[in-house]
């Protein structure tokens, strides 16, 4: 089973989508983005939903004390 994957676009890496397109390898777009869990606070991010990826466990973000910040 092959699981390699390189990410790329046309702005950054011009030369590779040529490559690329002239071996015909194919190609797919997709939504590359980062998230994060910190299970000694609770809080996790997915970035590719935005505001919406932001939790605190069920703790309001709006509430300074539930995340130590007072």
């Amino acid at each position: 089973m092959d699981s390699g994957f390189i990410v790329h676009n046309d702005r950054t890496y011009p030369l590779l989508q040529r490559l690329f397109a002239e071996l015909e390898v194919p190609t797919r777009a997709t939504e590359m983005s980062m998230s994060i869990t910190d299970a000694a606070s609770g809080i996790a991010y997915a970035g590719g939903k935005g505001v919406r990826g932001s939790s605190h466990g069920h703790a309001s973000w709006l509430d300074p004390t539930s995340c130590g910040c007072s």
